[in-house]
């Protein structure tokens, strides 16, 4: 299991975008489309 360090790592070395929203029971959520195309 991968720590929380590990994902802000990975998110800087990106360099992409998130855009924050809500999930289908309108919790905060955030879309990472890069991760997608990567894993």
């Amino acid at each position: 299991m991968m720590s929380v360090q590990e994902y802000l790592e990975i998110l800087r070395n990106i360099r992409d975008c998130a855009f924050a929203t809500v999930d289908c029971t309108g919790a905060p959520a955030v879309r990472l489309p890069a991760l997608r195309t990567l894993f």
